[in-house]
C-alpha cells in the first residue's frame, strides 16, 4: 500500500499495484469481519476467495473456494473458480 501511495504522490501511478493494494486492504477488512461474525456460508467463502484472487493470492483463493465447495458441494461458482485456478494456463 505504501508503494501505491508513493507512486500516486510522485505522479507515476501503477494501476496494477494500486488495485492489488486495495485488494489487500479489502481482504484485511473481510478477515477482520469474519473473525467477529464467523460466516460459514459458501457465499462468504467465495467473497473471501475473490478478494484473495484480486490481491494475487491464488493459493489462498483456492483454499477459500474449497471451503465453499465443502459447505455446498453443488455450489457452481466455487467449482468453476477452482477449475479455473487449477488450470496452469490461466492468468496469474
Amino acid at each position: 500500500m505504501g508503494l501505491g501511495l508513493s507512486l500516486r504522490l510522485i505522479g507515476q501511478e501503477d494501476e496494477s499495484i494500486i488495485r492489488r493494494a486495495d485488494a489487500h486492504q479489502a481482504l484485511r477488512s473481510l478477515l477482520h469481519k469474519a473473525t467477529e461474525e464467523r460466516p460459514e456460508t459458501p457465499a462468504a467463502f467465495c467473497k473471501l476467495a475473490e478478494t484473495c484472487e484480486a490481491a494475487g493470492l491464488r493459493d489462498e483463493a483456492r483454499a477459500w473456494y474449497r471451503l465453499a465447495v465443502t459447505a455446498d458441494p453443488l455450489h457452481a461458482p466455487a467449482q468453476q473458480a477452482l477449475f479455473r485456478l487449477s488450470d496452469p494456463g490461466s492468468p496469474k
